[in-house]
């Protein structure tokens, strides 16, 4: 049939696009972080930054490791970067950090984080990656989230023997070595701990907060007590 009076049929292929369809991106499938865009750094905010090591890593907890990730940390802070608390887990770490800008915070973190895969990957005699994917960063825009990083962030290995289901006295009540809770000063009088503790031996790993945020804004909702524990 032609002409003016032929027909037109509008053929329809089976399925289409749906939503949710085709595969996923390798981070989602992984459980990696998306790569999504960074929030600006503002040189004003404090940041809490994750840091997770690949299965295949070494405990970082342990004494040698942990020996080469202090020498990391004691030169971490410079060129407008600054190391103002860490606590090393057995897979993580977690930093507390500032920067004068969106470029010394990068490069600053970037720095840190090389240095400490090139020295693990030497003792334990490993190669590849050491850092499982783009580190986890929270930044700290008012007194509270400050103070919640702070707990968060010094009293970590408490929250992981809380999870193990058999915690130890030693472990909720004491200073964890692996962290910097051994320089921070601002502790509530009624519970602060012993000026003998053997965790608070040693120079600094850490430098002193700059930020307003960080130095003076998050007393505002009490100092510290040494028998808090992380909210999770």
């Amino acid at each position: 049939m032609s002409g003016a009076g032929q027909l037109e049929f509008a053929f329809r292929g089976r399925g289409g696009a749906r939503k949710g369809a085709g595969r996923k991106p390798r981070a989602e499938r992984v459980g990696f972080l998306p790569h999504t865009p960074r929030a600006r750094h503002r040189r004003y905010e404090p940041v809490h930054v994750t840091a997770r090591a690949v299965r295949s890593a070494p405990n970082l907890r342990s004494q040698t490791v942990f020996a080469a990730l202090r020498a990391i940390f004691a030169r971490a802070s410079e060129k407008g970067f600054r190391l103002v608390h860490f606590s090393v887990q057995g897979n993580h770490v977690h930093l507390i950090v500032e920067a004068d800008d969106g470029v010394a915070f990068a490069r600053g973190v970037q720095r840190l984080l090389s240095r400490a895969a090139m020295a693990i990957n030497a003792l334990a005699r490993r190669a590849g990656k050491l850092w499982r994917d783009r580190h986890d960063r929270q930044p700290l825009t008012t007194p509270s989230q400050v103070r919640n990083a702070l707990v968060y962030v010094l009293f970590n290995h408490r929250k992981h023997e809380l999870e193990s289901g058999n915690p130890s006295d030693a472990a909720l009540g004491g200073l964890d070595t692996c962290s910097s809770t051994a320089w921070f000063e601002d502790w509530s009088p009624s519970a602060a701990p012993p000026r003998s503790d053997p965790a608070r031996t040693g120079p600094p790993l850490v430098v002193p907060p700059r930020t307003w945020l960080a130095r003076k804004g998050w007393k505002r909702r009490g100092l510290l007590r040494l028998d808090e524990l992380p909210r999770c």
